[in-house]
C-alpha cells in the first residue's frame, strides 16, 4: 500500500513537470486502482487515453476499474477497444467475458472465453489458461 501511495506522489511530480506525459497518467491511474481508488484511476486513464489514444493498457485498466465498480457495459466498451488495438490480447477477451457473464450474456461470454483460451494456449500462459477453463466449467453446468 505504501509503495503505491509513494508512486502516486512521484507521478504527481512527473505530471507537474510534463503534463502531456500519457504514461505518467497511466501509471498513476494504475497505482490508484491498486489502492481501490477506482474513480480517480478512471480519471487518470481518461487523460492518458486523450493524450495517447492507442494506449491499449489504459483502456484495459480503465475497463477493469469500471468492472470493479459494477459498470460492466462501460467496461465491455473499453475491452472492445483493447481487442481492436491488440487482437491477440487473451486477458482482454477474458475480462470482457467476465463482464458479459455478470450481465447474464452467457453466450457472448463463452465465445470470449473460448477465444481467450485459444490465445492463452498459443501464448503459453498456463495461469490464464487454468482460470479460463475453471470459468468455462462453471458456465457449462
Amino acid at each position: 500500500m505504501k509503495q503505491y501511495s509513494a508512486a502516486i506522489a512521484d507521478f504527481d511530480i512527473a505530471i507537474r513537470l510534463n503534463p502531456d506525459d500519457a504514461n505518467a497518467y497511466y501509471m498513476r491511474g494504475f497505482a490508484k486502482n491498486k489502492l481501490g481508488q477506482h474513480f480517480a484511476a478512471i480519471a487518470d486513464y481518461d487523460i492518458a487515453i486523450r493524450l495517447k489514444p492507442d494506449l491499449a493498457e489504459a483502456y484495459n485498466n480503465r475497463g477493469n476499474a469500471k468492472a470493479k465498480l459494477g459498470q460492466h457495459f462501460a467496461a465491455i466498451a473499453d475491452y472492445d477497444i483493447v481487442i481492436r488495438l491488440k487482437p491477440d490480447d487473451a486477458e482482454a477477451y477474458y475480462a470482457r467475458g467476465l463482464s458479459k457473464a455478470l450481465l447474464d450474456r452467457t453466450s457472448g461470454a463463452k465465445q470470449d472465453f473460448q477465444i481467450a483460451l485459444r490465445l492463452a494456449i498459443k501464448a503459453g500462459d498456463a495461469n490464464l489458461e487454468t482460470k479460463i477453463e475453471k470459468v468455462l466449467r462453471i458456465l457449462n453446468k
